[in-house]
């Protein structure tokens, strides 16, 4: 008998050892409404971490993004205000070269045109933005409001756009490069319903995953269960750039 409960006792170590090997997902809304999940923006949020944003004043998770009356029809019963457009009338497109959803071509079918300040960003990427801006306050709700620890997601002031992935374009056979490929739904990339890559094709703003072994942040593609960061990155990558690596225009869409 105590040679069988010394095997039990292994194997709940080994067990433990394999689950601690990867990433902590945390979801938002785990353990009744009570987690450290980045946007848990409320009161529960039951972090030790003194820096973490969240309300002094609000307990509901959902309400500093959704409501379920009055909210905007740009996202799904949505309770957060557009994001503020910077001074000069519109936000920076991606300032990389060589991008073919940018050429005189196809702009017109990528959309990817910031020209009017209503229009790009747009989807969920606009809905990203309303906290992401840097300017918009997050205790400003549609529907209410809420005292904040600190009232702006970046200390930076507005976001600059010109130095992330492109976003808010549509990705089909008549955007891309030849050497590109086109995700589908299921696929580590996930465009919108209208076929556009947003900040939620690579992020989901539900499940955090970085837990300082794995950094990948809100990271939607978790193919190695959080062992593998590289692999995982790369994956999702490679979702839309295929081909022989150091072949021109690879990495050019």
């Amino acid at each position: 008998m105590p040679r069988i409960a010394a095997l039990i006792f292994l194997l709940g170590v080994l067990i433990s050892s394999l689950q601690g090997a990867g990433a902590a997902i945390v979801n938002l809304g785990d353990g009744g409404g009570v987690n450290a999940h980045p946007h848990n923006l409320s009161t529960n949020n039951n972090s030790s971490n003194p820096g973490v944003i969240r309300s002094t004043t609000e307990d509901q998770i959902c309400i500093f993004c959704h409501t379920p009356h009055g909210g905007s029809a740009k996202g799904p019963l949505w309770n957060r205000p557009d994001p503020t457009v910077p001074a000069g009338g519109t936000f920076d497109l991606s300032s990389r070269p060589g991008l073919n959803i940018a050429s005189a071509g196809v702009v017109g079918t990528s959309l990817y045109d910031n020209s009017d300040p209503d229009s790009y960003p747009n989807g969920a990427t606009r809905l990203c933005l309303s906290c992401h801006d840097g300017v918009t306050a997050i205790g400003t709700f549609l529907v209410g409001n809420a005292t904040m620890t600190d009232n702006y997601m970046s200390v930076d002031g507005t976001i600059e756009l010109s130095s992330t992935h492109p976003v808010s374009f549509v990705y089909n056979n008549a955007t891309k490069k030849p050497a590109m490929s086109i995700p589908t739904v299921g696929d580590a990339a996930i465009l919108d319903g209208a076929d556009r890559m947003q900040c939620t094709t690579c992020h989901d703003p539900h499940t955090h995953t970085n837990d300082g072994t794995y950094t990948l942040p809100m990271w939607r593609y978790y193919g190695s269960g959080g062992t593998d960061e590289n692999a995982d990155y790369s994956a999702m990558c490679t979702s839309c750039h295929v081909g022989t690596p150091g072949v021109p225009d690879i990495h050019n869409m």
